[in-house]
C-alpha cells in the first residue's frame, strides 16, 4: 500500500474494475432507461408528461439518498463488497418495475431500485481511489466509466428503440437479468481481493458525523457544489426527448437515437481520455469541457432538423464527460482518509441535483419552452467549468 491507502493497480484490481464497469453499465442503464420512456409511460397510465417523469425523479432521488447509507457501509465492509450488495438488490428491485400496475407502483419500484443501485458506481470510484495512484486515476476512471457510459447509451437509445417493439415493462426485466449475471461475477471475485483490500473501519460510522467532517472542509464543498449544479443542469436530458418528439415529430426510435448520441459523445471521451487529458490537463478539461457542452446544447436548441439535434447531443455528451470526469477525479482525492464517505457524498450531490433538475425543468419548460431550457443548460455548464478550474488553480497556488 502507498500513502493514504493507495495501492498500485495489480491483476486482481484490474479484473475487479472490469466487473465494476459492467455493474456500472447496468446501474446507469437502469437509471437512463426511463428517460426515453416518459412519453410511453404517460400513455400507459393516462398521465401528463410532468407526472410520467416522476419515476425518473424517484430513481435519482433514491440513488442520491442511498449514499447517506453506502458511505459508512463502504468504510465498514469495503468498497467492492458494498458495490456487490447494491448490485444484488438492484437486480431484485428492477424486476419489480416489470410487474407494476400503476404509476404509483412504478415510482415505488424505481425508488427501491435507485436506492440499491446507489452503491455501485460511487463505491467503484472509491475502489479506484484506493487502488490506483492519483497520477493515473483520471484516465483509469474514464476507462472504468466506459461501462456506465455504454449503460447510458443503452438506457437512452436501446430502451427507446425496444419500446417501439415491446411493452416498456420488458425492458426492466431484461435489465434485471443483466444485473443478476454481473452480481454473480462480483461475489465470485470478492475472495481474490481479500489480501489487497484497503483497511476497514472496525465500527459503522455515524453518517451525520462522517459527512459533517467532510463538509467542514472548504475544497470538498467546492467540488460538491459544482457537481450538484452540474447534475441539476443535466436534468434537462429527458426533455430533449420530449423536444424531438413534439417539435421534430420523432417516435421512440428517433428519441432513442438522439439521446443515444449523448452517450456516444461521452464514450468518445472515455476512449480518447488518455490523449485528451495529456494534452489539456485537468484545468483544460474543465474549461474546454464546459465550452464544448455549451456548443452542443446550443446546437440542440436551435437546430431545425433532427440530424443536427443528434450531432448537438453528441457534442454535449463529449463536453459534459470532460467536465464530469475532472470533478470525479477530484472527488477521489478531496478527503483521502475517507474516500468511501467523500465519493458517496459526491454521488449524493450529483443525483439529488439531477432529480431537482428534472423536477425544475418539468415545471419551467411549459412556461419558457424546451429550446430556451436546453440553451440555458449549456450556458450554466460553461460557467461551472470556468468557475471550477479557477477555484482549483487558486487552491493549487495556495498549497504551492
Amino acid at each position: 500500500m502507498t500513502a493514504a491507502g493507495e495501492a498500485t493497480d495489480g491483476p486482481p484490481q484490474g479484473q475487479a474494475i472490469v466487473l465494476l464497469s459492467l455493474a456500472g453499465f447496468f446501474s446507469i442503464a437502469l437509471l437512463r432507461s426511463c428517460d426515453p420512456l416518459v412519453p410511453e409511460i404517460a400513455k400507459s397510465f393516462d398521465a401528463s408528461i410532468a407526472s410520467a417523469s416522476a419515476p425518473v425523479v424517484a430513481y435519482a432521488v433514491a440513488y442520491g439518498m442511498g449514499q447517506l447509507l453506502f458511505g459508512p457501509v463502504g468504510s465498514r465492509l469495503g468498497t467492492f463488497q458494498t458495490a456487490s450488495i447494491g448490485c444484488t438488490f438492484a437486480a431484485l428491485f428492477s424486476l419489480l418495475c416489470a410487474f407494476v400496475a400503476s404509476l404509483d407502483q412504478l415510482v415505488a419500484a424505481r425508488t427501491l431500485a435507485g436506492f440499491a443501485a446507489g452503491g455501485i458506481v460511487p463505491m467503484s470510484i472509491a475502489f479506484i481511489g484506493e487502488t490506483v495512484p492519483y497520477s493515473h486515476r483520471q484516465t483509469t476512471l474514464a476507462r472504468m466509466m466506459t461501462g456506465a457510459i455504454l449503460g447510458s447509451i443503452a438506457g437512452f437509445a436501446v430502451s427507446g428503440m425496444l419500446a417501439h417493439y415491446m411493452d416498456w415493462r420488458y425492458i426492466f426485466a431484461l435489465l434485471s437479468l443483466g444485473l443478476a449475471a454481473v452480481t454473480m461475477g462480483l461475489w465470485l471475485h470478492l475472495p481474490k481481493l481479500a489480501a489487497s483490500a484497503a483497511p476497514r473501519s472496525r465500527t459503522l460510522a455515524n453518517p451525520l458525523r462522517q459527512y459533517a467532517r467532510i463538509l467542514r472542509l472548504r475544497w470538498p464543498r467546492v467540488v460538491l457544489i459544482s457537481v450538484a449544479i452540474e447534475g441539476a443542469v443535466f436534468g434537462v436530458v429527458p426533455f430533449i426527448g420530449v423536444l424531438v418528439a413534439s417539435e421534430h415529430g420523432l417516435g421512440n426510435l428517433g428519441i432513442g437515437a438522439v439521446l443515444g448520441c449523448l452517450g456516444l459523445g461521452s464514450l468518445t471521451f472515455a476512449v480518447l481520455a488518455g490523449r485528451i487529458i495529456a494534452r489539456l490537463g485537468e484545468f483544460g478539461c474543465a474549461r474546454i469541457g464546459g465550452a464544448v457542452a455549451l456548443g452542443g446544447f446550443a446546437l440542440v436548441a436551435i437546430s431545425p432538423a433532427p440530424t443536427l439535434v443528434g450531432i448537438g447531443a453528441f457534442v454535449a455528451g463529449l463536453g459534459y464527460m470532460m467536465l464530469h470526469n475532472t470533478l470525479q477525479t477530484n472527488a477521489t482525492q478531496m478527503v483521502p482518509e475517507d474516500r468511501s464517505g467523500a465519493v458517496s457524498l459526491f454521488a449524493f450531490c450529483l443525483f439529488t441535483g439531477q432529480a431537482s433538475g428534472v423536477a425544475l425543468f418539468a415545471l419551467i419548460t411549459p412556461l419558457i419552452g424546451y429550446r430556451p431550457a436546453v440553451m440555458a443548460s449549456g450556458i450554466i455548464m460553461l460557467a461551472i467549468g470556468l468557475a471550477f478550474a479557477a477555484a482549483k488553480q487558486r487552491m493549487v497556488a495556495a498549497e504551492g
